[in-house]
């Protein structure tokens, strides 16, 4: 009842599982009279975002980094320029 949501699957005459291409999930297929299928994580799964996760700081950091990225150029050129007088 976990797996269907104490839904009752009825006249069971077969259960198929199957591992997903995601990280840690399986597919599961019953079927009889009734048909059931679902994806199931039974370590919970591991590699989703949480609702609360922070889209602002990550997009920040990406900006942060490009930002570094940038710079270092930047910085890099003058010295090279730099350099080349000498």
């Amino acid at each position: 009842s976990y797996i269907t949501h104490s839904l009752q699957v009825e006249g069971l005459r077969g259960i198929v599982t199957v591992p997903s291409r995601l990280e840690s999930t399986a597919l599961v297929f019953t079927y009889g009279v009734d048909v059931f299928f679902t994806r199931i994580a039974p370590s919970r799964t591991y590699d989703s975002l949480t609702e609360d996760f922070s889209y602002a700081l990550l997009l920040i950091t990406i900006v942060a980094l490009v930002g570094a990225i940038i710079a270092t150029w930047i910085l890099s050129e003058k010295k090279e320029l730099r350099e080349k007088w000498r």
